[in-house]
């Protein structure tokens, strides 16, 4: 309300509202989720980071000093010092734009909007020169070698997870840093909408991460109501919550590297790696690249076992607890095969990472106020994606639109207004595989498509 944005007041009411629900229906494992929107920094409450992570969990509120279940006032719960805040509520975002959502013929009726950015992009661009060779290198992967995709046990029916797992030698660095964690276990996920340019990206972003969330960033008012509409048609298909993938190795093979989008716990020796999933809607997929470090054999081996992978989730349609389980196994030929392709899925993937590495790269040269370096990471990954074999694939060709659009936008007026906000969440979307904006893209789902179409 007015200049008052309080987030961390509105993620524990929402949080504690679920988690009410729940303990009274003896259901926790119903799709919930928070939808938390702003068009303004976090000023009131809780507003460092780590901290609105917190009240998340209840046992993160705890540590906070939050105690209780229920909705308590926000004056006694969330305030850290000076009188409780006005009850009467002030013209804000949602005052102007309540209505929206009755009818698609109301957008036209909306406030306006802040200046789109693309008021700014009409700047001129031009590529900058290539950079020098050690940071082409970074995006240059290695010769594809020999690998083997091990069929499942069991066609695990199309309603079901899907995990594409691959064996590849990648020369790509692990995802960046991850944000601080939720502590204890979710009572739903939480999804952020950041309005115009003048919210905090890296918090909306970190706050949904920690959520298993996605982070959208709107631009314009017209774009609210289908943004709202893609998230909520996602989550009305979830069909799995709480997927796990185990990896355990045998024969001294290692994981040395695993790429999922998301963070991963592996034993010292690199013998076991767990990747926590999330949940997974109806027609979405996740594709988990693996690197390994496999020992040198004395002699031939025709049928080698690398690894076991085990697949835990919860139904949500059956409403029970599922695993699957497969194996890894190669033959390892005593002289080098010179006539094997590499798979097309690898590849995209590989592509995939790439891409969403070179935007968390450029992000951090865009900060510094480097654009030329920002925009040289982008066009060399870009061309790197060109010329691969998947790069005329769905995924490879919205990646490419992607990066040539946040390069654009790489001027400091751009930035400010918006690029930022925009890139990041370009980012998220490609490592996730999951679709975050109102636009048609990559990773968007005939349940997204339905729920959007209604605002057209």
């Amino acid at each position: 309300t007015g200049s008052c944005t309080n987030l961390s007041g509105g993620l524990v009411s929402g949080m504690e509202m679920i988690e009410k629900i729940q303990a009274s229906s003896g259901k926790k494992n119903e799709v919930a989720s928070v939808l938390l929107m702003t068009d303004g920094e976090a000023n009131e409450g809780y507003t460092a980071t780590s901290e609105i992570i917190k009240c998340l969990t209840v046992e993160g509120r705890a540590s906070l000093g939050i105690a209780g279940s229920g909705i308590a006032p926000r004056s006694r719960r969330m305030q850290r010092g000076g009188p409780p805040p006005q009850s009467a509520p002030q013209p804000g975002l949602f005052s102007r734009l309540g209505s929206m959502f009755s009818s698609s013929s109301n957008t036209s009726n909306a406030s306006p909007a802040p200046p789109p950015m693309q008021q700014q992009q009409q700047q001129a661009f031009s590529p900058p020169p290539m950079l020098q060779q050690q940071q082409q290198q970074a995006f240059s992967p290695p010769p594809m070698q020999q690998q083997q995709q091990a069929p499942p046990s069991a066609s695990p029916p199309s309603s079901m997870p899907g995990v594409h797992l691959t064996v590849e030698d990648l020369n790509l660095s692990p995802t960046p840093p991850n944000p601080p964690k939720a502590e204890g276990n979710l009572a739903a996920t939480v999804y952020t909408f950041g309005f115009g340019a003048d919210h905090n990206a890296d918090l909306l972003q970190a706050v949904s991460e920690a959520g298993n969330g996605m982070y959208y960033f709107i631009d314009s008012a017209e774009k609210i109501p289908e943004s709202f509409a893609d998230c909520l048609g996602g989550l009305l298909s979830t069909v799995a919550q709480n997927i796990s993938l185990e990896v355990k190795t045998t024969n001294e093979v290692s994981v040395a590297s695993a790429f999922s989008g998301r963070d991963k716990k592996s034993s010292a020796s690199g013998a076991t790696c767990t990747l926590p999933l999330g949940d997974i809607q109806s027609e979405e997929r996740r594709d988990v690249l693996l690197k390994l470090n496999l020992p040198k054999l004395d002699s031939e081996v025709t049928d080698w076992h690398v690894l076991t992978a085990k697949l835990s989730y919860f139904n949500v349609i059956t409403s029970t607890m599922e695993t699957r389980e497969m194996q890894l196994r190669l033959s390892r030929p005593s002289t080098k095969r010179t006539d094997l392709e590499s798979d097309d899925d690898v590849d995209t993937h590989k592509n995939r990472i790439m891409a969403a590495e070179a935007m968390q790269q450029a992000m951090v040269h865009a900060e510094r106020g480097d654009m030329m370096e920002a925009q040289g990471l982008l066009q060399v990954a870009s061309e790197r994606i060109e010329s691969s074999r998947s790069a005329s694939s769905a995924i490879c060709a919205d990646m490419l639109t992607d990066m040539m659009e946040v390069q654009q936008q790489m001027t400091p007026a751009v930035w400010s207004a918006g690029g930022k906000h925009n890139l990041k969440g370009k980012m998220q979307k490609h490592r996730a595989q999951r679709s975050n904006v109102a636009e048609d893209n990559a990773y968007t789902t005939n349940a997204r498509k339905s729920k959007k179409s209604a605002f057209h």
